[in-house]
């Protein structure tokens, strides 16, 4: 039985609006955005991930995130139990946005396990996904050096900033490319290499099992153990609490 196994540890709470209105056809208010940010800052997650700096063209339903981002309460980001603000980025246009970003702690970037996903998500092969985390991740580097020293700080940087790589298609695809934890371990060690210390695991398509995720992080973890895991699982009501509770037991640290 996977539950005696079970030595859990803290789990960060990620929560992630941003996924679940950019599939809302309709655009929402930004007003509407708002609020519900400014509510969400006063429920205790670790970290929201809110908005993206992505094409509009893409993803009109965060065509407002600058304008989101503006109107969040700063008093409710200050302390040091204060949630962090992620977005994703998938250029390095968009990259220069969320780094400039001052209330920004987390950019996300998606890197996925299947090269038809990465190119109909992001329009770039998985190696050009790679160069561009690379790059991402040395600035980010050099900008909280910057502000560590108060030397050449970059304009409107306050906070400093990390990288977290959602790895989707994580646990299978559903376009017959071929897939093993094989090929999660060869993206984060390639990960690992530039720098990189979050990971979130994507069961991007709700392909995942309770045995599979446990094997799946228990291997990273041990290979990786620098390396902060999280699952990002889009799931249902019957499977979803035994993938957190199997993927906790083996040392997921943010879901």
């Amino acid at each position: 039985m996977l539950s005696s196994r079970f030595f859990l540890a803290p789990v960060r709470l990620v929560e992630c609006p941003r996924d679940a209105m950019q599939g809302i056809p309709h655009f929402i208010p930004t007003a509407h955005k708002i609020r519900y940010l400014n509510a969400l800052l006063k429920c205790g997650f670790h970290t929201i991930d809110c908005a993206s700096f992505v094409s509009a063209r893409a993803v009109p339903q965060m065509r407002d995130s600058a304008e989101v981002l503006a109107g969040c309460n700063r008093e409710l980001l200050m302390g040091g139990n204060a949630p962090k603000l992620l977005v994703v980025v998938a250029s390095q246009a968009g990259f220069k946005r969320a780094i400039e970003t001052p209330i920004l702690s987390v950019i996300g970037y998606p890197l996925s396990c299947c090269e038809r996903f990465q190119q109909l998500n992001t329009k770039k092969s998985i190696a050009e996904a790679l160069d561009d985390i690379k790059y991402m991740q040395n600035a980010v580097l050099d900008a909280n050096a910057a502000i560590q020293s108060s030397i050449g700080l970059p304009l409107g940087v306050t906070k400093k900033k990390e990288m977290v790589v959602y790895l989707s298609m994580a646990f299978g695809n559903p376009y017959g490319e071929h897939y093993s934890p094989e090929v999660v371990e060869k993206l984060a060690s390639e990960l690992a290499s530039v720098g990189v210390r979050r990971i979130s695991l994507a069961d991007t398509v709700g392909v995942s099992e309770p045995q599979m995720t446990y094997d799946l992080f228990e291997r990273l973890q041990k290979k990786f153990p620098e390396i902060s895991f999280g699952a990002h699982f889009h799931s249902n009501t019957a499977t979803s609490k035994e993938k957190i509770k199997d993927s906790a037991g083996c040392g997921m640290q943010a879901v």
